[in-house]
C-alpha cells in the first residue's frame, strides 16, 4: 500500500491526542476516590469500611482486568474496546446517582463495572500508541503519564466542589456525564494498520511479534503492566518505556542473530531481588491508595475546612506530577544508585507521614503531602525500571505482570484495615503510623542493600 500511514507521521499525533483525551477522563474517577469515599458515607450513612469498598474495587479491577481486554482485542477492534470502556466508566456512575440505595449496589456499579471500564484505559491506549509510534514513543508515553497526573490534579477539586455545593448524587451524575468525554477519544484510533497475521507468524520486519506477545497474551501477563503502574494503579516514565523499548522492541522487532545471549547478570523469575522490588511496590501503591482515599476525611478529623482538605489533596497530586516529569531523567542520569534512591524515598515518605500525624502547622502538612506524592510517584517508576534490570528478558513481561498482580491483590485488604482503624480505634493516626513503620522498615532493607553493594564494589576493586 503506497498510501499507508507510517509510524511517527503527522496523522499519528492525532491518534495520540485522542488517547490523551480518553485517558484524562478515564482517570478522573480513580483519582477522585476520596470524594467517592466521603460522599458514600454521607449519602448512604455507611461505615468507613463499607464506604471504602467501591473505590477499592475500582482500583483493584483497573489493575487486574487487563487480560480480559487482551482477549477481547483478539475478537474485536480497538475502537470497540475503547467505546466499551467508555460506556462502562460512565453509565454505572449515572445509574448509581439515580438509584443506588445500599452499599452492595454502589460496589457493583462504581467498584466492579466502572473498575472494569477503567482497566481499558490501562491497556488499549498503550497498545494503540505502540503501533503508531517508534521514534517518538517515549514522548507520547510521557504525555500519557502527565495527563494522568493532570486529571488527578483538576478533577477531584471539581468533583469535591460539586459535592459540597449540591450533593453526592449530583456529583456522581456529573462524574458519569464527564466520563462520556472518553468517547471523544474513540474517534481517531487507527491510522497505522495492524500487521497481518502471516507477517507476525513469520517474524518479518514490521510484524510486531513482541508487540503481539505482550499486548495480546491473556494467560500469563497483565497486559498493561508492561507500560503502566498502579493502584492502581497505575508506573513508568517515558525514559523508562524508551529504555524498555530498546531492550524488548514492541514494533519492527527482528530475530536476534545466532549466538546472541541474554545478559548473564540478570536473575530468574523469582529472585530475591525481584521479590524485594515487588514487596516495595505493593507497599507503595497500597499506602498511596489508602492515603488518597482517606485524606479528605482525615482533614475533617483534624478540623480543617473543605478548602484546606482539598488543597492537601491538590499538593499531593502536584508532587505526583513532578515525580512523573523528573524521575525518569533522574533515574537515567544514574547520579545515584537505584537502590539508594529507593531507600531515600522510603525514608522521606516515612518522615512525611510523621509530620502529618504530629504537626498541626497547616503549611507543614502541605509540604508533607507534597513529599508523599513526590516520593511515591518516583518509587513507582523506579520499581518498573529495577525489574527490567533485575530479570531476564525472556521473563520480563511475566515478572511485571506478577508485580502488578501482587499489587492489585494487596489493595483488597484496604477496606478492612481502614474500617477497623477508623471505625474501631476512632482516628486515622494508627493507619498513618503503620505507614511510617512500613516505610522505615523498607528503608532499612534497602539501606542494607546499598551497604552490601558498596562492600561488593570495594572487594571487586581489591
Amino acid at each position: 500500500m503506497a498510501n499507508r500511514t507510517k509510524p511517527d507521521s503527522l496523522p499519528c499525533f492525532g491518534v495520540a491526542f485522542s488517547m490523551l483525551i480518553y485517558t484524562f477522563f478515564a482517570m478522573a474517577v480513580l483519582k477522585s476516590s476520596s470524594v467517592i469515599y466521603v460522599g458514600s458515607m454521607q449519602m448512604l450513612d455507611l461505615t468507613r469500611e463499607q464506604a471504602s469498598w467501591p473505590a477499592t474495587f475500582a482500583v483493584m479491577l483497573s489493575q487486574l482486568a487487563g487480560p480480559a481486554y487482551g482477549y477481547l482485542l483478539k475478537k474485536t477492534s480497538e475502537r470497540f474496546c475503547l467505546v466499551l470502556g467508555a460506556l462502562l466508566c460512565s453509565l454505572p456512575m449515572m445509574v448509581a446517582a439515580l438509584w443506588a440505595t445500599e452499599a452492595v449496589t454502589l460496589c457493583a456499579l462504581i467498584g466492579v463495572i466502572q473498575g472494569l471500564g477503567s482497566a481499558c484505559s490501562e491497556v488499549i491506549p498503550f497498545v494503540i500508541l505502540m503501533r503508531h509510534f517508534q521514534k517518538y514513543r517515549g514522548t507520547v508515553i510521557s504525555g500519557m503519564y502527565i495527563i494522568t497526573a493532570v486529571s488527578g490534579f483538576a478533577m477531584p477539586v471539581l468533583y469535591e466542589y460539586i459535592r459540597q455545593t449540591y450533593n453526592f448524587r449530583v456529583c456522581l451524575f456529573v462524574m458519569g456525564a464527564a466520563n462520556l468525554g472518553m468517547l471523544l477519544g474513540c474517534i481517531i484510533v487507527d491510522r497505522v494498520p495492524a500487521a497481518p497475521e502471516s507477517n507476525v507468524a513469520s517474524g518479518a520486519p514490521g510484524s510486531g511479534s513482541h508487540f503481539s506477545e505482550i499486548s495480546l497474551s491473556t494467560d500469563n501477563y497483565l497486559v498493561g503492566s508492561i507500560l503502566l503502574k498502579s493502584h492502581q494503579s497505575h508506573t513508568g516514565s517515558f525514559r523508562d518505556v524508551e529504555s524498555l523499548r530498546e531492550r524488548r522492541p514492541l514494533v519492527n522487532s527482528r530475530p536476534k542473530p545466532a549466538g546472541a545471549v541474554l545478559d548473564a547478570s540478570k536473575k530468574g523469575r523469582l529472585s530475591l531481588g525481584f521479590i524485594h522490588i515487588t514487596i516495595s511496590r505493593a507497599a507503595t501503591v497500597f499506602t498511596l491508595a489508602a492515603y488518597l482515599l482517606v485524606i479528605l476525611d482525615y482533614a475533617t478529623d483534624r478540623h480543617l475546612d473543605s478548602v484546606q482538605g482539598v488543597l492537601i489533596l491538590t499538593v499531593f497530586t502536584i508532587g505526583d506530577l513532578m515525580s512523573r516529569v523528573l524521575s525518569g531523567s533522574l533515574i537515567d542520569l544514574r547520579l545515584f544508585a537505584h537502590s539508594w534512591l529507593m531507600s531515600a524515598t522510603f525514608l522521606v515518605q516515612g518522615a512525611s507521614y510523621l509530620l502529618l500525624i504530629y504537626v498541626d502547622i497547616y503549611g507543614m502538612m502541605l509540604i508533607a503531602s507534597f513529599l508523599v506524592g513526590l516520593t511515591g510517584g518516583c518509587r513507582n517508576i523506579l520499581a518498573t525500571v529495577m525489574v527490567t534490570e533485575e530479570c531476564e528478558e525472556s521473563s520480563l513481561a511475566l515478572n511485571l505482570g506478577v508485580m502488578n498482580f501482587v499489587t492489585g491483590i494487596t489493595i483488597g485488604f484496604q477496606p478492612y484495615l481502614i474500617g477497623y482503624i477508623r471505625d474501631t480505634l476512632g482516628n486515622y493516626e494508627p493507619l498513618f503510623f503503620g505507614f511510617v513503620l512500613v516505610n522505615f522498615g523498607l528503608f532499612a532493607t534497602w539501606f542494607i542493600h546499598v551497604f552490601c553493594d558498596f562492600r561488593r564494589r570495594i572487594q571487586d576493586r581489591v
